[in-house]
């Protein structure tokens, strides 16, 4: 997919796959991501809901490499992982190897997600990939969110601030 406009919805296409790519895939920001607020605060949240990670079933919905996603196996959660980027599946498939641990990885749209998903999560999460879309489709994006997680889940969505000095400086 080029990186052109949709003319329909005014959002910006991207090729994943190719990004995913030009990464270098040796960098771990497993260390900065365990450090971040970011972090801190879904730990806290998670330990607040269900008393901690372990045996927990959750999903990072546009995945990218999972870093959040492998943070959750790490404290002996099950993680399930979805993107459109066989790219970064496979990225992901080989980073959680090098840690010892398991992960499914789902090839999927956000907007179709397969109904084997549906209510099966007790945490779903994404992190910048609800600023990808507008209008209609950024509130699709968080109702996915909810279809993923079971009765007494938690979803959490992390939406990068554009105005933000660390964000502009990425």
């Amino acid at each position: 997919m080029e990186a052109t406009s949709d003319r329909q919805t005014g959002e910006q296409a991207a090729d994943w796959d190719r990004l995913w790519a030009e990464q270098d895939e040796t960098t771990d920001d497993l260390d900065a991501e365990r450090g971040s607020l970011r972090w801190r605060t879904q730990s806290r949240l998670v330990e607040n809901r269900f008393g901690a990670f372990e045996g927990l079933e959750v999903i990072e919905v546009g995945a990218g490499r999972s870093t959040n996603a492998l943070l959750y196996a790490l404290h002996g959660a099950r993680a399930t992982v979805v993107d459109r980027s066989t790219v970064a599946l496979e990225q992901s498939r080989r980073r959680f190897a090098r840690h010892g641990l398991d992960v499914r990885a789902v090839e999927a749209d956000l907007f179709e997600l397969p109904a084997d998903l549906r209510d099966r999560f007790d945490v779903s999460m994404s992190f910048g990939l609800c600023e990808h879309f507008l209008g209609h489709r950024r509130q699709q994006v968080v109702a996915a969110h909810l279809e993923l997680v079971r009765p007494g889940g938690l979803a959490v969505l992390n939406v990068p601030n554009r105005l933000s000095p660390p964000y502009r400086a990425w």
